[in-house]
C-alpha cells in the first residue's frame, strides 16, 4: 500500500513539472550571439581593414619657400653695426633658409617613390618635404616631376623605399552615388586621419574652382590639409584625389576622379607639359523655345555665341549660332558637358563634331588647339 502511494506521489510531481515547462515561454537568443552579424558591423569591419592597409601609404606634404636674402644696405638701415651687417650679408650669400608656407597630403602609387597629390599643394613651392605618418623618417625632400593645373593633379617623387606600401588606383568611372568611401589626410596638420562617408554626387562640373571639373562629391569630412590625399572605396582602391571643400557648408567636399590622373600619368612621369584642348568659342545653354526656333532635336546641346578668330573652331567652319549636339561621337546635353569634354582631351587631338545650323545636321572635324585661360 505504501509503495502504491509513493508511486502515485512521484507520478504527480513529474506531471506537474512537465506542465510548468509548457508554461515557460522559449527564450529568444539575440542575433549577436546566434552568429548573425549586422550590415553596419560588416561595413565597419571592412573599413577598419581598409584604413589599416591604406593609411601607411599616405604622406604629409610640407611646402617651403626660400627666404629672401637681405641686401647689405638694408642690413645697415636696420641699424646693425657695420661688422654685424657684413657678417649677416656674407652668410646669406652661402646659406639658404626656407619657411614653411603650406601643408597637404599625398599617397604613394608604387614602390619607386612616386606620389600623387594636388597641384595647388605644391604649385609655388621652392622645396617640398614629405613625411610618413609612422615617423620613420624626419622628412625627405621630394622632386616635383610634373603637374596639370587645369585638373589640379601633380606628381612628386622621393627616393624609392620598399618599406612603405603603395595604393592601388581604381576606376572612378564605376563609382556610384551612395557608395561608402573613406578620405585620408593630415587635416590642420593634426596628424593622419581617416574619415568615412558616401559618394554624394558625380560629375560636378560647375563648382567654379578649375577649368577641368568632373568632381566626385562626398560627405566624408575633408578639411584644409586633406588636399592631395586619397578618396578610397571599400576595396581599398583610390577613386579620387581630395581637392576642394566648401568652406560655407558642412560635409561637402570634392575629389578629382583618379581616371583623370591615370590618363596623364605617363606625361607627368616624364615631366612633359600637359597641353589640354579647346575649341576657341564661348558657349551657353539653350532653352526649349530657342531649341524649337533653331530646329534642334531633343532640345539639348551647346549654343555657340562667339568664335575666336584663328581658333580651331574657326578653321573648322563653326559659326556663332551653331548648336553642337555631339562631340567625339557622344551626345552633348549642355555647355558644361562640351567644355569638360574638350578640356579633358589633349591639344592636337582631332575630334568629330555634330552641329545643327538652320535646322540642318552638319558634321565637321576639329583639331583642338592648346588651352589658354581667358581665350
Amino acid at each position: 500500500m505504501k509503495k502504491a502511494c509513493l508511486l502515485l506521489a512521484l507520478l504527480f510531481v513529474v506531471m506537474s513539472c512537465k506542465n510548468r515547462e509548457r508554461l515557460i515561454p522559449p527564450v529568444k537568443v539575440p542575433a549577436l550571439y546566434s552568429g548573425a552579424v549586422s550590415r553596419d558591423r560588416v561595413v565597419n569591419a571592412d573599413f577598419m581593414r581598409v584604413a589599416r592597409g591604406a593609411m601607411p601609404a599616405v604622406v604629409h606634404v610640407y611646402t617651403m619657400r626660400e627666404n629672401p636674402k637681405p641686401s647689405f644696405f638694408s642690413l645697415l638701415l636696420a641699424r646693425l653695426s657695420f661688422s654685424s651687417a657684413l657678417d649677416m650679408w656674407v652668410r646669406g650669400l652661402f646659406i639658404t633658409s626656407y619657411s614653411t608656407v603650406g601643408t597637404g597630403s599625398g599617397f604613394l602609387i608604387n614602390k619607386r617613390g612616386y606620389i600623387l597629390t594636388n597641384n595647388h599643394v605644391v604649385a609655388d613651392a621652392d622645396k617640398i618635404i614629405v613625411k610618413f605618418a609612422d615617423h620613420s623618417d624626419p622628412g625627405v625632400e621630394a622632386e616635383k616631376l610634373g603637374a596639370d593645373p587645369l585638373s589640379d593633379v601633380a606628381l612628386i617623387k622621393i627616393t624609392g623605399d620598399y618599406r612603405h606600401p603603395s595604393l592601388r588606383m581604381g576606376d572612378s568611372d564605376t563609382a556610384e552615388v551612395g557608395e561608402w568611401v573613406g578620405a585620408i589626410g593630415n587635416p590642420f596638420d593634426v596628424g593622419e586621419s581617416f574619415t568615412l562617408g558616401v559618394v554624394s554626387g558625380l560629375r560636378r562640373d560647375d563648382v567654379g574652382m578649375l577649368e577641368l571639373e568632373d568632381f566626385i562629391q562626398t560627405d566624408a569630412a575633408i578639411n584644409p590639409g586633406n588636399s592631395g590625399g586619397p578618396l578610397i572605396n571599400e576595396k581599398g582602391e583610390v577613386i579620387g584625389i581630395n581637392s576642394v571643400i566648401y568652406s560655407d557648408a558642412n560635409s561637402i567636399g570634392f575629389a578629382v576622379p583618379i581616371n583623370i590622373a591615370k590618363n596623364i600619368l605617363p606625361k607627368l612621369v616624364n615631366g612633359e607639359r600637359i597641353d589640354r584642348g579647346m575649341l576657341g568659342v564661348t558657349l551657353s545653354d539653350i532653352n526649349p523655345e530657342l531649341a524649337v526656333r533653331l530646329g534642334v532635336p531633343n532640345g539639348s546641346g551647346a549654343l555657340i555665341t562667339t568664335v575666336r578668330d584663328d581658333s580651331s573652331a574657326h578653321r573648322a567652319g563653326i559659326r556663332p549660332g551653331d548648336v553642337i549636339v555631339a562631340f567625339n561621337e557622344k551626345k552633348v546635353a549642355n555647355y558644361h558637358e562640351l567644355k569638360r569634354a574638350a578640356v579633358s582631351m589633349l591639344a592636337g587631338t582631332t575630334v568629330k563634331v555634330s552641329l545643327v545650323r538652320n535646322g540642318k545636321l552638319i558634321f565637321t572635324r576639329v583639331k583642338l588647339s592648346r588651352f589658354e585661360k581667358g581665350a
